[in-house]
C-alpha cells in the first residue's frame, strides 16, 4: 500500500499515515477509474478508425475491445476463440482476398 501511495498517487509519509484505510481505497479506486477513463477513450478511437478502415466486423468492436484494464467494478469478460481449423480458413481466405465462409 504504502509503494502505490508513493508512487501512483504521489503522496508523502505524512499524509499516507494520516488516511484511514477507507480513505486510501477510495482514492485508488479514483486512480483506477481516471486510467481506465483514458484508456477508454484511446479505445475509442482505435474502434472509428476500425469500423472506418477494415472490412465489416460482426459484431462491430467497441472501446471496450480495445483496452486491456477492465471497467471498475465489473468481471472480465470471457472471449470465444474460434477454432483452429476457422481460424486456418479466415487467414487463408483473407490472404487470397475471397470472404471467409460464415458458419
Amino acid at each position: 500500500m504504502w509503494g502505490i501511495a508513493r508512487v501512483d498517487l504521489q503522496l508523502t509519509d505524512d499524509e499516507f499515515f494520516a488516511l484511514s484505510y477507507r480513505q486510501f481505497t477510495v482514492l485508488y479506486d479514483r486512480l483506477l477509474s481516471l486510467r481506465w477513463r483514458q484508456e477508454w477513450q484511446r479505445g475509442s478511437i482505435a474502434a472509428a478508425i476500425y469500423r472506418n478502415g477494415m472490412r465489416s466486423y460482426n459484431p462491430m468492436p467497441g472501446p471496450d475491445d480495445f483496452t486491456f484494464t477492465q471497467r471498475p467494478g465489473t468481471k472480465p469478460k470471457t472471449v470465444k476463440r474460434p477454432s483452429k481449423r476457422k481460424l486456418r480458413a479466415n487467414v487463408a481466405a483473407f490472404f487470397r482476398g475471397v470472404p471467409a465462409k460464415r458458419a
